[in-house]
C-alpha cells in the first residue's frame, strides 16, 4: 500500500536543490532536520535507516508505518483481528535464515545409518 498524502508530506525532504526547487526525496527517519541522504550535513549515512515501529490500532503488534491497513499518520482504515504472536515465520518462509539450515540438517540426518 502506498503512503497517504499526509504521510508523503511528512516524509518529504525539507531542503531545496541548487536550482531552487524543493527536493523530491524521502527524508531519513531519524534526521532532526528532516533531510534526505543527499542533503545531510557531516559524514554521509549509509542506508535509509529503519523506521520507528508504528503502534497504531491497525495491528496488535509493531509494524511499519503506512503498511497494509495502517494509514500513518491518520487513523487506520481497519483493524486486524489476529492477536499478536500467531504468525510463525519459520514455517511461512522456509527459505529464510533458518529454513535452509533446517532442511540441510534434516537431509543429513535422514541418510545417517542407525547406531
Amino acid at each position: 500500500m502506498a503512503y497517504t498524502p499526509a504521510a508523503l508530506a511528512r516524509r518529504r525532504c525539507t531542503a531545496t536543490r541548487k536550482d531552487g526547487q524543493p527536493c523530491g526525496g524521502f527524508a531519513l527517519w531519524h534526521d532532526p532536520e528532516q533531510r534526505c541522504a543527499n542533503h545531510t550535513r557531516g559524514p554521509k549515512r549509509r542506508g535509509r535507516g529503519k523506521p520507528p515501529p508504528c503502534q497504531c490500532g491497525a495491528y496488535q503488534w509493531p509494524h511499519r508505518p503506512g503498511s497494509g491497513g495502517c494509514r500513518w499518520p491518520e487513523v487506520p482504515a481497519w483493524r486486524c483481528p489476529s492477536p499478536a504472536g500467531v504468525h510463525s515465520w519459520n514455517y511461512a518462509r522456509p527459505d529464510t535464515r533458518y529454513g535452509r539450515a533446517r532442511r540441510y540438517l534434516t537431509r543429513l540426518y535422514a541418510r545417517r545409518p542407525e547406531w
